[in-house]
């Protein structure tokens, strides 16, 4: 029972790091089967397993997501540490892999291939929108469902990198630095070169789906499809017949070539989406269909297993030699003692037989002892090439991996470890310092202040940041005098992180308080600016700007600039606005006595001597036709009128410096219609009128006159 909650039915899988169980979920209704992986770190450690288990929860994380993101990808039900082992507990897939599809030397045909690929991909751009790369893609990974024959993707195993060695070596503080948010190894075949270098991206992902397409088109595995000169796969003259547009996208999915790949699952899928959109007709995906199974498949396939699991053999009496180490690594065999059944022997035997096997055991021994000591040495001399290179990182690292098989090349390796440690402090302190910001200086003080009084790089971090700090004085002021409000917010964290140890420390304090004084008079220069302009008091907005212009600080001068061309527009505007309305007043003036001129006219347009030249001088249009059609008439009928005296007042004008004005008066005036020399009575004309005015022949004449109703 694990957790108190998990009850082990069988094994499913045996590795290097743990196994795989089908366990009873004995808390849930009807005690359902799961899958649980048991992760066996590869140190006992305590800073191996705090690193690991900070992985391995970050990790758990990261499947959780990926599985509440999308149901065809397995579900993380729990996480939990026991006994110093990890454990995941996931949804059990019952189904068949794809390998169970795809026979050799069968083909599939388009439409089953562009199901893959849109099935898979979209699986994928889940995974790599969450930063994930898979790193096994392959037809074992891929499920066939029972439940709704939906291929799910499996074996997100990358939570077993935390038995790396690098984790005690580089003490990395985010996981991405130790192995990168990556799963799973890889399966020779489907991997691309990137991947097989240690270097995968999420177009290493597409190439091995694309290799999966591939197999299901030529119906070979990956190791039987040749090579051409350049590496690419030779696949196209063994495919079914398909569509030139999947054959190029395929090509770029398997190019060896990552400037030829796509760059991620979700460019794949819209490129696969206008295949589908070009050619409906041609391309028609039918539901999928579940394939025959081999009996062979079992019927339930955890999420955790790639291959068939191989049951375990007995070791053999001798251990195999080891594998040649790295230089900066070292080979300790773990002592073995294998049993065998005694036999009958006398008592010389016996004791000529123990002293054979202490020789050869002695002989081992010092073998062993020699080589090691070898490598450990050779491993220390990189360490100091390292520190004399200034390579501190790969110096840190490598020494705090150093093995303690020989105390005295462990001792060496730790002072190296000290020193490398100091020079790469000293180097990210300098390094804050050179970046010129607020915030990192700070963060430098901060480091060398955190530095014992005791240690030996003590002082030359003190003298780092008490040299730096005149530099950092230098750079506050470019930024006040430079002048934004963040400049200047900037200037003044620069000058409050010197240290009051810093030569610069009384000059900073003096310069803060001298350019917090210049800036709260700038703020009043500009308000009182900004004030007489809301007044149109353009004079003394000027003398503000001007005053505020002064400042040596540049954003201050582009503030004073703009005041003076605030002011300047304001006067120019009332300037202007005073000449047109005097134009405008004279405008008025202009009109207002053209229409007066035909009031004192009438007298002698509509009666003898009916002066038509006097009436084209005043008007023009259609209003002059109708006047001239009037005379007409009243001259053939013997009639005319007499007028008495008239009153003309003014009301109000439109668009008096347009070329078509109006204006709107009051008019007064008596009159007497003449007829065969009998006079009518005496009439009163009163009312408004709006007249129309137009410039013709360089006068301007009256074109349209109406009567406007009151």
């Amino acid at each position: 029972m694990l957790n108190d909650r998990y009850q082990i039915i069988r094994p499913l899988a045996t590795g290097g790091m743990g196994q795989t169980y089908v366990a009873a979920d004995t808390q849930r209704p009807g005690n359902p089967h799961c899958v649980v992986k048991q992760l066996k770190p590869a140190s006992t450690d305590p800073d191996f397993l705090v690193v690991a288990r900070r992985l391995f929860q970050s990790e758990a994380t990261i499947l959780e997501k990926l599985g509440r993101r999308h149901d065809q990808i397995p579900q993380l039900l729990a996480y939990f540490e026991q006994d110093e082992e990890f454990y995941l507990v996931q949804d059990l897939i019952e189904g068949h892999p794809l390998t169970a599809e795809m026979q050799l030397g069968q083909r599939w045909d388009e439409a089953q291939v562009l199901e893959l690929l849109q099935s898979v991909l979209e699986l994928l751009a889940v995974i790599h929108q969450e930063g994930v790369i898979h790193r096994d893609i392959k037809p074992d990974n891929l499920i066939r469902r029972d439940q709704d024959n939906k291929l799910c993707l499996i074996d997100f195993g990358s939570v077993k990198q935390i038995r790396l060695s690098q984790v005690l070596n580089s003490q990395p503080t985010t996981y991405s630095q130790l192995i990168g948010p990556t799963v799973a190894v890889g399966t020779p075949g489907y991997m691309s070169a990137e991947q097989y270098k240690g270097k995968p991206r999420p177009s290493s992902d597409l190439y091995s789906l694309g290799i999966i397409a591939v197999q299901a088109l030529t119906g070979m595995l990956p190791a039987q499809l040749r090579e051409d000169d350049n590496g690419e796969l030779i696949w196209r003259d063994q495919s079914a017949d398909i569509s030139p547009s999947l054959t190029d996208f395929i090509a770029k999915l398997v190019s060896i070539y990552l400037k030829d790949r796509f760059t991620s699952a979700p460019e794949a899928q819209q490129a696969l989406q206008q295949i589908l959109t070009d050619s409906p007709d041609a391309i028609t995906i039918p539901p999928s269909q579940p394939a025959i199974v081999p009996a062979a498949v079992p019927p339930l396939i955890p999420d955790s297993i790639a291959t068939t699991p191989q049951k375990r053999t007995q070791p053999d009496a001798v251990p195999p030699p080891p594998v040649q180490p790295e230089p900066t690594q070292v080979a300790i065999p773990q002592s073995a003692a294998p049993t065998h059944a005694a036999s009958p022997a006398t008592g010389s035997n016996v004791v000529v037989g123990i002293l054979m096997g202490m020789t050869l055991l002695g002989g081992i021994g010092g073998g062993l002892y020699a080589y090691t000591r070898l490598q450990q040495s050779r491993a220390l001399q990189n360490i100091e090439q390292l520190y004399n290179a200034k390579q501190f990182k790969q110096c840190n690292s490598q020494a705090q991996s150093f093995p303690q098989y020989h105390a005295d090349l462990h001792r060496r390796s730790q002072a190296l470890l000290t020193q490398c440690q100091d020079a790469q402090t000293l180097e990210n302190i300098d390094l804050l310092v050179q970046r010129g910001t607020a915030a990192e200086f700070a963060q430098a003080v901060d480091l060398a202040m955190s530095i014992p009084s005791d240690a030996a790089i003590y002082e030359p971090a003190q003298r780092l940041i008490l040299r730096s700090s005149e530099k950092i004085l230098d750079l506050a002021e470019q930024k006040y005098f430079s002048g934004g409000d963040s400049d200047y917010a900037e200037a003044l964290r620069l000058v409050k992180a010197i240290p009051r140890e810093a030569p610069v420390y009384d000059e900073a304090n003096n310069q803060l308080r001298k350019w917090k004084t210049e800036e709260a008079r700038n703020q009043q220069d500009e308000k009182r600016a900004e004030t007489a302009l809301k007044a149109k008091r353009w004079n003394a907005a000027d003398q503000a700007a001007n005053k505020l212009a002064t400042s040596p600080v540049k954003g201050w001068q582009k503030i004073a600039k703009s005041l003076k061309a605030k002011a300047k527009q304001g006067r120019d505007a009332e300037r202007k606005k005073a000449a047109n309305d005097r134009l405008t007043r004279a405008r008025q003036r202009q009109l207002l006595s053209l229409i007066n001129q035909w009031m004192r006219a009438k007298s002698t347009i509509f009666a003898p001597p009916f002066n038509r030249q006097r009436a084209r001088q005043l008007m023009t249009g259609d209003l002059l036709k109708g006047v001239l059609a009037r005379m007409d008439e009243l001259e053939e009928s013997d009639a005319y009128y007499r007028y008495g005296r008239f009153k003309v007042t003014f009301q109000s004008g439109q668009d008096l410096l347009s070329d078509r004005p109006t204006l709107d008066v009051q008019i007064r005036q008596k009159f007497t219609l003449v007829e065969d020399g009998d006079a009518a009575a005496e009439q009163s004309d009163e009312g408004r009128y709006r007249y129309t005015f137009v410039r013709e022949a360089g006068r301007w004449k009256t074109v349209k006159r109406e009567e406007l109703k009151s």
